[in-house]
């Protein structure tokens, strides 16, 4: 995990022990609104982005695949985390809860603490406007990395095939080569036998 998830993870566990009903509310829904999000996602996507790679490695595409989605709730976990603690929302909720419960009054109410307003669709807009803006911001990332991928791939069999191309050029002309050496072999036995055939023609008796 990364060093923000980290941290993150450390403060909400300090945190979520005196939590009220409306935070771990806004946890439960933004754990739903994720589990949606993800659930619509198909590994095929990346097969798509990934294509030529896919063809012959499905796996570890998958796997890939895999890997960022975990990695993506992992960071808007975080981000969730750091947003709470920044604005003081489960303090917030806490005195929400007592005072809608009529535990606290108004001369209990610390000087200067806002408190927000009490609505059932608060913790779903706060959870689906933090999983829009970190799905923009990964998406974007992983468009990069997939085509930066995808071109060096591209350019890994551009130069696969230039090198198969070589061999090929080098093979045809070992064989050229060897075929004339051949050839050249058996001009020369031709000219051996012509030779010899001369010789011994020229060596029998009753020859001028």
């Amino acid at each position: 995990p990364t060093r923000l998830a980290t941290m993150a993870q450390a403060a909400a566990g300090d945190s979520r022990a005196g939590e009220g009903v409306r935070m771990r509310r806004l946890r439960d829904t933004l754990s739903k609104a994720l589990d949606e999000c993800f659930r619509t996602v198909e590994l095929s996507t990346f097969h798509q982005a990934l294509p030529t790679i896919a063809r012959k490695h499905q796996a570890a595409v998958d796997e890939l695949g895999i890997g960022v989605l975990d990695t993506l709730r992992k960071n808007v976990e975080a981000e969730f985390e750091t947003i709470c603690a920044s604005a003081d929302v489960a303090a917030k909720l806490n005195l929400l809860d007592e005072l809608v419960a009529g535990k606290a009054g108004s001369a209990g109410r610390p000087s200067g603490l806002a408190v927000p307003a009490a609505s059932e669709n608060a913790p779903r807009l706060l959870a689906n406007h933090i999983l829009r803006e970190r799905l923009l911001q990964q998406a974007k990332t992983l468009k990069a990395s997939l085509e930066e991928l995808e071109a060096g791939n591209e350019a890994l069999e551009a130069e696969v095939a230039a090198m198969d191309s070589e061999v090929r050029t080098i093979s045809s002309g070992a064989k050229d080569s060897v075929r004339a050496l051949e050839e050249a072999g058996e001009v020369a036995e031709e000219f051996q036998k012509e030779r010899e055939a001369a010789t011994a023609a020229a060596a029998a008796p009753g020859t001028a």
